[in-house]
């Protein structure tokens, strides 16, 4: 374990690194890899885990536990990216008991934060091995099931990290859905809300968030420039249908609009 990385120590003490079990988690090939590369990213890591100490976060036994999972690892990271965003912008995270992922009690808040990162294979009814929509996953893989979990007293969000998917697909997917019409007189283009949103299905679901730069951008040091660890591109959608107001300091933090309400 290389030294000067007092907050990593936390949460994997030398006695993890020497438990060959974990030979598969990520953090375990970043430390045996002797590139600079790989000790750049184990600076970044110590960083930001060095934040969430200062917000008394760290020793969370749940987040610890889902950082030390070699499959949980890097969906952890894309909570604490989240985390440290609010946290950013004046608010106070807290670690949930999953679910939620993250809570903002003051506000009456809970978020929920899924990475959609690696592509999604399944075999066709004929054996044909076929990629799976990432549209159809964040509407079937993700929304449908965190449904299933909300509390509808409390203001509730989904946070997405997300990889080759256009704000505008979100769009569709959760307002107006990818049908239109044109009107021939003035060639304008007429969007009718007929998106997920529509349904009082999703009326506990206040708003989605889409994060742009997740995990994967800040801890590659090729790709990182000037952006600070935890920044990100945060863009979200309000449900029109919403139990619950979205508070200003939520919607400010993530860049959360009316789509509905700006389209008219």
């Amino acid at each position: 374990m290389p030294e000067n990385l007092p907050n990593i120590s936390v949460i994997f003490p030398d006695k993890w690194f020497e438990d060959n079990d974990n030979a598969e988690h990520p953090l375990f090939g970043m430390v045996s890899n002797t590139q600079a590369s790989s000790l750049i990213n184990l600076q970044v890591i110590d960083s930001e885990l060095g934040r969430l100490r200062q917000l008394g976060i760290l020793h969370n036994s749940s987040l610890k536990e889902h950082l030390q999972n070699s499959t949980q690892f890097m969906d952890t990271f894309t909570e604490i990216h989240v985390a440290l965003h609010l946290a950013t912008e004046g608010l106070k995270p807290e670690w949930g008991k999953d679910p939620p992922d993250i809570i903002i009690s003051e506000l009456d808040t809970d978020i929920e934060v899924k990475n959609l990162k690696d592509p999604e294979k399944l075999k066709d009814s004929g054996g044909k091995v076929v990629e799976l929509d990432d549209m159809y996953r964040i509407e079937d893989r993700i929304v449908k099931k965190v449904l299933r979990n909300l509390n509808a007293n409390r203001v509730n969000l989904i946070v997405l990290g997300v990889v080759g998917v256009g704000f505008d697909e979100f769009e569709d997917l959760f307002v107006f859905s990818n049908q239109y019409q044109v009107n021939p007189r003035t060639l304008e283009v007429i969007r009718h809300f007929e998106g997920l949103f529509s349904s009082e299905r999703y009326d506990a679901l206040s708003a989605v968030v889409m994060m742009k730069d997740p995990f994967e951008r800040w801890l590659n040091p090729w790709r990182r420039t000037e952006m600070r660890p935890g920044d990100a591109e945060f863009r979200g959608l309000l449900n029109p249908r919403r139990r619950r107001k979205v508070p200003q300091r939520i919607a400010r933090a993530f860049n959360i609009v009316d789509l509905l309400e700006s389209h008219n």
